[in-house]
């Protein structure tokens, strides 16, 4: 927050997407997962809430943020790899998204987005920018896979200019297109 504070000040901006793209928590379906975790998982959300909501407090002294978030293959409770709502809100990252938006309910300049948990389009600066976890996505096709993912919205009339995803844990930035790291 320190650092990202420091750019974005000296280059004028007021407005920030914090975009969380899931994840937040490892999975613990297989024994090695499960033999490695510091903590169990409810401890683990709950320290997750506590960081990001420093991370969005310590922002938030400078900047108004919007916060999106989806959910992530990782952090489900169960071990159902389905796609429907029920499945994907069962998901730790649903909690720590639903505990940061009660808990920073009051504080002025954080707006937090609901709407779907897989997918969410955001428009800032007359741009849109398509929050995914990005399951969608493979690591040697990723280019090829982010214009199928623009043509299949650019058919209902919406040109997604920026694409923001996750899921294979390691951070790139593309012209197109970004991939975040993990906390995991």
């Amino acid at each position: 927050a320190i650092r990202a504070t420091e750019i974005l000040k000296l280059k004028g901006v007021k407005n920030i997407l914090v975009a969380n793209t899931g994840d937040i928590l490892n999975s613990d379906r297989r024994l090695d997962e499960y033999m490695n975790m510091a903590t169990n998982r409810m401890n683990a959300a709950m320290l997750a809430v506590s960081l990001i909501e420093q991370f969005l407090l310590d922002l938030n002294r400078n900047f108004n943020i919007t916060y999106a978030q989806v959910s992530g293959n990782e952090s489900r409770v169960k071990d159902e790899p389905g796609q429907t709502d029920v499945i994907l809100t069962d998901n730790y990252d649903m909690l720590v998204f639903n505990i940061l938006k009660k808990t920073l309910k009051t504080a002025r300049g954080i707006a937090f987005l609901d709407g779907d948990i897989a997918e969410k389009v955001v428009r800032m600066f007359d741009k849109n920018v398509l929050v995914t976890h990005g399951e969608q996505f493979s690591e040697a096709r990723t280019a090829r896979d982010v214009q199928e993912v623009k043509g299949k919205y650019a058919q209902y009339g919406i040109p997604i200019d920026f694409i923001i995803c996750g899921h294979i844990h390691t951070a790139l930035v593309h012209d197109h297109w970004a991939r975040s790291g993990s906390m995991v």
